[in-house]
């Protein structure tokens, strides 16, 4: 009963709206929840839910102002260098009890090859790039996806309501896409995560150093896929 519930969630993530794929993949991940990781606790309270929606312009001075408590003024040029060129990938995470916007994440698609500005500019992603050459160069054509940031202040790089929520739409998107090469999930507390991640991501061992904070990246690259 259980695969057969997975395949039909899988071809609703491959067949469904963007707008669904996040809970879609939030259900498949609660039905194997007991081979999850530590990072997915999978278990929260109701003042604990969020729900997310596109990043709007009013959404904007709240954003940066995350960026800045938690990661400094590093981290806040780089999400304004993000939303310029890549808003679309930006939502922002409200409590389902107050209505307050708590967090905010960014998700980025980077095609090959590698626009030279954003190497010159985004430690993260240059690291990325470099990690790519090394392992399985991405083919033009290909593109590599990640998730920047993810910035929730009064649950900083904890296991929470939002990054549940976040990798699950990750993971959706990675069902849905064509010609994806690499996926990444960006963290600062390097070791932390990569134990709670151990056995679903793998850790690239790059530490790019973002103001004064180095990231983790956790990457897991699945067969590539190109457009029928």
């Amino acid at each position: 009963m259980r695969q057969r519930l997975a395949e039909e969630y899988l071809r609703l993530l491959r067949e469904g709206t963007e707008e669904r794929a996040s809970f879609i993949s939030d259900e498949l991940f609660y039905l194997f929840r007991e081979l999850g990781s530590r990072a997915r606790l999978g278990r929260w309270t109701p003042e604990e839910e969020v729900h997310e929606r596109r990043l709007q312009p009013d959404d904007i001075e709240v954003v940066l102002r995350m960026a800045e408590e938690t990661e400094g003024p590093a981290s806040v040029d780089l999400v304004r260098y993000w939303l310029e060129r890549q808003p679309q990938g930006f939502g922002v995470f409200r409590s389902v009890s107050t209505g307050e916007t708590v967090a905010f994440t960014g998700r980025l698609v980077l095609p090959a090859p590698p626009d030279p500005q954003d190497l010159a500019t985004a430690p993260v992603v240059a690291a990325a790039w470099e990690y790519t050459a090394a392992t399985a160069p991405v083919s033009p054509g290909e593109h590599i996806a990640m998730t920047r940031f993810s910035i929730y202040p009064d649950r900083y790089q904890a296991p929470s309501r939002v990054i549940d929520l976040s990798n699950s739409r990750a993971q959706g998107e990675a069902v849905r896409a064509r010609s994806r090469a690499h996926g990444f999930v960006i963290y600062q507390d390097a070791d932390a995560w990569a134990e709670r991640l151990k056995g679903v991501m793998h850790d690239t061992g790059a530490r790019p150093r973002v103001g004064e904070h180095s990231r983790v990246r956790t990457s897991v690259r699945p067969p590539r896929t190109t457009s029928p």
